[in-house]
């Protein structure tokens, strides 16, 4: 699948306040999400690195024992293994970018 139309794509709810479009390529996870404010997501880790392009809004990301708020035009990146989390602090839109595939996200499947 070279041309993906996102607005196509249903909406998956990995958590509450979140909601995803998950797209694949041949070894990469991507999630066009959009996050209510004040919603998170529990300190977890997993096999992917995961990226965490902030397109719009403002988004608290732990990483380690390292905080930071990430806001629209900014990256955060997880390596794999290492216990993180995240809060927005305003509502958000974000690309979420796993690699390598992750066949699902809080339960949910992502295809």
């Amino acid at each position: 699948m070279p041309f993906v139309k996102v607005s196509d794509i249903p909406v998956k709810h990995p958590g509450p306040g979140w909601d995803s479009r998950y797209f694949h390529s041949e070894h990469v996870t991507f999630a066009d999400t959009e996050i209510a404010a004040g919603a998170d997501v529990h300190p977890h880790q997993h096999e992917q690195v995961e990226i965490f392009y902030v397109i719009d809004g403002e988004l608290e990301v732990r990483i380690g024992d390292e905080v930071a708020r990430v806001r629209g035009g900014e990256v955060a990146i997880v390596p794999s293994q290492v216990t993180h989390s995240a809060r927005a602090l305003s509502a958000c839109r974000l690309l979420v970018i796993d690699y390598p595939l992750r066949e699902s996200v809080g339960g949910v499947p992502t295809r």
